[in-house]
């Protein structure tokens, strides 16, 4: 494996040349990026609630396909504002899966609630269908208050975030499906994933509630910023009620009738998101030439490189390949940093934390295989042999 390890970070040096040191992935600001906070800064439109965030959350509106767009300060406060929306209490339970960014949990517990595990699968990376189906049958009952409950954990369930992860589709037709039947809200935590399809619509259109993070180092940058996306317009009232610190104007005052949260997105921060959302096209398209040459490059060498689902088309944010174990991935990673490619790991599985085990969960085989062999490879626009011409042959 050590010579096709070496090709493989030949390879990727190839596919960004303008790089001396190859980050995961680093964002692509231009010109027009500057232009429009430059024009934010000198409007003295910086703070939160203004021209550029409606603005932003118009055009997110319209992409995603969603009558409704709440812009917010990051993504976690975005899966959290969600969770409440959705009747999430102290004391409930929320289904997760443990392949996942640490966000979706740290939201449950800012409820107060306990996040459940079902596992992943190894078509899409997301939570697997039959996994939610087997978790729901075996272990919860629908009792005399008509509500959901966890047989063995004593809790009501109320909400289920299934993750978009490294921006491919989870089974949403099939989840979709499954919550209806158990009346559970779905929070589709597509973070990573705007841009990419599933079942030839805007992944975004899945789910109560889809969820979108703006941080640096996705697809399209706000510098720090998410987004709720829905249709029902008296829940996003809710949730922009909630995000703007419960206020109530009344005349020359104003009163805060419930406990909120300055959870609104600042208008600097949307300056740089209407901007950046403009050319989502364009980075897609490169990106998803960056996965094909990952793809072509793997085979050739014998490295299992993840393919998007089927009925999907995926923004490949992170593009990842599987080894054949622990062993061989640390090797990997080890090797790669030392040429100054900077590659990672999938996280630490979220049922391994401390915080996280007052939570149950059943089989969860196939997240502990995939986090032992699961590598993510430079994936960003910048930098790349792509960057201004897409068609340009590597050299």
């Amino acid at each position: 494996m050590s010579s096709r390890k070496r090709e493989l970070i030949q390879f990727i040096k190839r596919l960004y040349p303008d790089r001396s040191e190859i980050a995961l992935h680093e964002p692509k600001l231009g010109r027009e990026d500057e232009i429009f906070v430059q024009r934010a800064v000198s409007e003295n439109c910086v703070a939160s609630v203004g021209e550029y965030v409606k603005n932003f959350e118009d055009q997110l509106r319209s992409l995603a396909g969603r009558n409704f767009a709440v812009a917010t300060v990051n993504g976690t406060s975005a899966l959290h504002l969600a969770l409440l929306a959705a009747g999430v209490q102290a004391g409930e339970e929320v289904i997760t899966q443990p392949l996942n960014f640490i966000a979706g949990c740290n939201a449950i517990h800012y409820c107060g609630a306990h996040p459940s595990f079902v596992d992943v699968s190894r078509a899409t990376l997301g939570m697997d269908s039959e996994s939610l189906k087997e978790f729901l049958f075996s272990v919860t009952e629908r009792r005399n208050d008509g509500e959901l409950w966890n047989k063995k954990t004593n809790r009501k369930i109320r909400a289920c975030i299934p993750m978009n992860t490294f921006g491919h589709r989870a089974d949403l037709r099939e989840i979709k499906e499954t919550l209806r039947t158990y009346k559970i809200k779905m929070i589709v935590d597509s973070a990573e994933a705007l841009g990419s399809t599933a079942y030839g619509s805007p992944i975004t259109n899945w789910g109560d509630v889809a969820v979108l993070s703006f941080n640096g180092n996705k697809i399209v940058t706000s510098g720090g910023g998410g987004a709720l996306l829905l249709d029902d317009e008296d829940e996003a009232e809710k949730i922009r009620f909630l995000a703007t610190t419960a206020k109530v104007e009344k005349g020359y005052e104003s009163e805060h009738t419930e406990v909120g949260f300055n959870y609104r997105m600042p208008n600097l921060n949307a300056a740089l998101g209407c901007a950046q959302i403009r050319r989502l096209q364009e980075f897609v398209d490169i990106k998803r030439e960056i996965a094909r040459r990952y793809q072509i490059e793997c085979e050739r060498i014998g490295v299992e490189f993840f393919v998007e689902p089927e009925e999907s088309k995926s923004n490949y944010w992170l593009n990842c390949i599987f080894l054949k174990d622990l062993d061989e991935r640390n090797e990997f990673i080890r090797m790669a940093h030392e040429s100054r490619v900077h590659v990672r790991p999938a996280w630490r599985l979220m049922h391994h934390a401390n915080m996280n085990r007052t939570g149950m969960w059943l089989d969860l085989s196939n997240s502990e295989w995939l986090v032992e062999r699961i590598v993510n490879l430079p994936s960003g626009v910048s930098g790349s042999a792509f960057d201004s011409e897409l068609n340009q042959d590597l050299p």
